[in-house]
């Protein structure tokens, strides 16, 4: 059988950036010296530019897609390996991950509407049920049963771990 016989360790989260509220030089500035002071091997930061106010994401009424965050402007994903790859991830990548993300909430105005992509479950992020979805959303915990068609039993079976007490089915 052809193809790659590579695995990774690792840990990825994200953060998404309003574009009421655009990121502060000093929330910028902060990340940047988190980075070059704190950064270790096998990280990555990718931002993408996700929406705007000519953007196609915005074009689409909300009920079109499944993607809830379309007041995001920006999206921050941190990836970081463990050293070889392999397990166990090392404990301080956590905290490290964490602190890219600190590093910019803490340097924005208090009650900041960041967000998160569900994807990255993140059972670090301690509201992350708010950081998932949009206030014009449902919460993730009602997917199962979001439409008639579907069985009533969840539909979605990938339990996610939202927080250290609760799953829901996505």
């Amino acid at each position: 059988m052809g193809g790659a016989n590579m695995h990774d360790t690792f840990y990825a989260k994200s953060m998404m950036t309003p574009m009421e509220v655009p990121l502060t030089d000093e929330a910028m500035g902060a990340m940047m010296e988190y980075l070059g002071t704190v950064g270790r091997d096998g990280e990555l930061l990718e931002v993408e530019l996700c929406s705007g106010v000519n953007s196609a994401i915005n074009a689409l009424p909300l009920d079109d897609t499944a993607f809830a965050n379309r007041t995001t402007l920006r999206t921050f994903q941190p990836y970081a390996s463990s050293p070889n790859s392999l397990l166990p991830y090392p404990e301080e990548g956590f905290g490290f991950m964490d602190g890219i993300v600190k590093s910019i909430v803490d340097n924005m105005p208090p009650g900041w509407g960041y967000g998160a992509y569900p994807n990255y479950i993140d059972d670090w992020l301690g509201d992350c049920m708010s950081r998932f979805s949009s206030p014009l959303s449902p919460p993730p915990s009602t997917l199962s049963s979001s439409s008639p068609s579907l069985p009533p039993s969840p539909f979605f079976s990938i339990p996610y771990r939202s927080s250290l007490t609760d799953v829901f089915y996505m």
